[in-house]
C-alpha cells in the first residue's frame, strides 16, 4: 500500500492510478472523501462532501482491500463486461458560474482598478480506463445555489461561494479542493463601484496546476465602462505570479467566440 500525504504541498491526487481486481483506493481530497472500488466487471464510488477546510489537506491511499463505505456516504455502482485496471482522477471547474463574496465589501472610487485572488471549489471528475466520459463529476464540496441578476426574470442561476478575496497574493493559502482566480476590476465610470457580490465566469476558464500542485485559472479582467451600465470582459493568459510552470489539467466547459465580450454590468457585480 501507497499512502502520500500533504506537507509542503499537496499529495498530486489527480491523474492515472492503477487498482488491482478487488481492491480499492480512498483519496481526502479537502472536504471530500472518495472511495473507488475496482470488482469483477464493476466499478464502485462512495463519496462524502463535508465543511469546507481552510488548511491544505490532501491523502491518497492504494491499493486497499475491499471495505464496506461507511453508511453516510452516497454510492454508485457501473457494470462493465471488463473492468479495466486503470483509474482516472480529473480536476474541473465548476459548471455554472460562481458567486463569490468577500467578507467586507469592497469599494473601487471612480477611475481606479484594483486585482482579487478569489478561489473557487474543484469538481472532480472519475474515468475508468480511457473512456471518453466520465462515470461521475463529483464536487469537492456542495456549494449552495444562488440566483444572481437584477430581478428574478433576468439572470442566472449560479454556485455561491464565501472567499477572503484578497488583493495581495502573498496573503492567499491555497487549498487542493480549490481553485485561484485573479480578478481585475477596471472603474472608468464616474461613480464608486461597490462589490458585494461578484459572479467569475469560470465555465469559461482553462484550468492548470502550478508546481507545488496548487491550482489556478487564467486571468479574468471586467472594466466598468463610462457611459453605460455595461462591463468589458476579457479572459486573459494563463500567467501566475511566482510560478514558472503551470500544467493544463482541464479545459473550459464553454467557449466564447470571442476572448472579449461586451455584457450588463449586474452580470458580474452585485
Amino acid at each position: 500500500m501507497s499512502t502520500v500525504e500533504s506537507g509542503s504541498g499537496p499529495a498530486r491526487w489527480w491523474g492515472e492510478f492503477t487498482l488491482p481486481s478487488d481492491g480499492m483506493g480512498r483519496w481526502q481530497i479537502g472536504p471530500l472523501q472518495l472511495w473507488v472500488q475496482r470488482l469483477a466487471g464493476e466499478w464502485r464510488v462512495a463519496w462524502r462532501a463535508g465543511e469546507e477546510l481552510m488548511q491544505p489537506l490532501a491523502e491518497v491511499s492504494l491499493p486497499l482491500p475491499i471495505e464496506r463505505p461507511p453508511a453516510s456516504m452516497q454510492i454508485s455502482r457501473f457494470s462493465f463486461a471488463d473492468s479495466a485496471k486503470v483509474l482516472r482522477l480529473v480536476p474541473a471547474l465548476a459548471d455554472r458560474p460562481v458567486v463569490v463574496r468577500p467578507e467586507l465589501p469592497l469599494f473601487i472610487p471612480a477611475g481606479e482598478s484594483t486585482t482579487m485572488f478569489v478561489s473557487t471549489p474543484i469538481w472532480v471528475r472519475i474515468f475508468a480506463g480511457y473512456g471518453a466520459e466520465p462515470l461521475l463529476e463529483i464536487p469537492s464540496l456542495q456549494p449552495s445555489d444562488t440566483w444572481f441578476g437584477p430581478d428574478t426574470r433576468i439572470g442566472e442561476l449560479c454556485y455561491a461561494s464565501r472567499t477572503l478575496a484578497h488583493t495581495r497574493i502573498e496573503e492567499i493559502i491555497p487549498r487542493p479542493h480549490r481553485a485561484i482566480t485573479p480578478v481585475r476590476i477596471r472603474n472608468h465610470a464616474n461613480s464608486v463601484l461597490a462589490i458585494e457580490r461578484l459572479s467569475v465566469p469560470v465555465p469559461l476558464l482553462t484550468l492548470s496546476a502550478n508546481a507545488q500542485g496548487y491550482f489556478w485559472t487564467q486571468s479574468v479582467t471586467l472594466e466598468r465602462r463610462l457611459r453605460d451600465d455595461k462591463a468589458l470582459l476579457q479572459l486573459g493568459d494563463m500567467t501566475v505570479p511566482g510560478s514558472a510552470t503551470l500544467q493544463s489539467v482541464c479545459g473550459p466547459r464553454q467557449y466564447e467566440d470571442e476572448r472579449t465580450v461586451l455584457r450588463a454590468l449586474s452580470r458580474f457585480f452585485g
